[in-house]
């Protein structure tokens, strides 16, 4: 019988962000989890943050895992499964963007692959994360994606041909948010405020109004239609948001950050 029943190949941030949700929410203890990586300042940081035990063999953390979470880049995926030996029904996550179920098969020879596109806000319990398996994945299989994501966080199951969505919208999204946290600070710091109060109120504006939509509040539209005045100040801020095409940037953006998905995908 395996000792522990998830382990981590990478330590990286957003292993250790699974990590210590799993654990603050008792879906696994932390002796029920294990982690290896090359690095062992990112091996004593996972210890750290959720107890686990750690170590730098992989194929270990393959022999006593019921499921294991691949949690290395893209392009370090074939070359870190190359060495191990992988039972063909053992449980395989890959957080690995852009990488399909069918190479993830060719490399490391398991056929019951998920794919699970989280988000950094998983380090504080509020992700995003969109996920897809293949056939040989069963429904008791899902629910343990689903608790071990959607404990800290939000999990939808999708098609795999939308991942590279999702990694558009979500994967790469807080990125857009703090671009745009950063531009309303510094834009109030140009008009006279103080740049610390003025980020403090932008974060808290953005968390707000974020929160109206998530507590159905209303849809986006309804929410902004009802703050804006017709001719006021909210009326004047849209109305050159709408000049300067401000929902084609967001869209070219997401679609950039798909096509780098795609590519991704393609490379090896």
């Amino acid at each position: 019988m395996s000792k522990f029943k998830i382990g981590f190949i990478g330590s990286g941030k957003m292993a250790t962000a699974i990590a210590a949700g799993i654990v603050n929410q008792k879906v696994y203890s932390s002796n029920q989890i294990i982690a290896s990586d090359i690095s062992e300042e990112s091996l004593k940081h996972f210890k750290e943050k959720c107890g686990a035990e750690t170590c730098t063999d992989n194929q270990r953390v393959i022999s006593e895992s019921d499921i294991v979470v691949f949690a290395v880049k893209p392009q370090m995926f074939e070359l870190v499964g190359a060495d191990l030996d992988i039972p063909k029904d053992k449980h395989i996550i890959s957080i690995a963007a852009g990488l399909k179920i069918s190479s993830i098969v060719k490399s490391l020879k398991s056929k019951k692959i998920t794919r699970v596109m989280p988000n950094t806000p998983l380090m504080v319990g509020m992700g995003a994360s969109a996920y897809c398996s293949s056939s040989e994945v069963s429904e008791s299989d899902k629910k343990a994606v689903e608790d071990i994501f959607g404990c800290a966080g939000i999990i939808k199951a999708v098609e795999e041909k939308d991942i590279d969505a999702v990694t558009g919208v979500s994967g790469s999204g807080p990125a857009y948010v703090f671009e745009f946290i950063e531009s309303l600070a510094l834009a109030g710091e140009k008009n006279g405020l103080n740049y610390e109060t003025s980020l403090d109120l932008a974060v808290h504006t953005v968390a707000g109004a974020a929160e109206m939509v998530a507590k159905k509040m209303g849809t986006p539209d309804e929410l902004r239609n009802a703050v804006t005045s017709p001719n006021g100040t909210t009326y004047a801020a849209l109305q050159d948001l709408k000049a300067n095409n401000f929902r084609d940037l967001i869209s070219s953006a997401v679609d950039a950050a798909v096509a780098r998905s795609l590519e991704l995908g393609k490379e090896k």
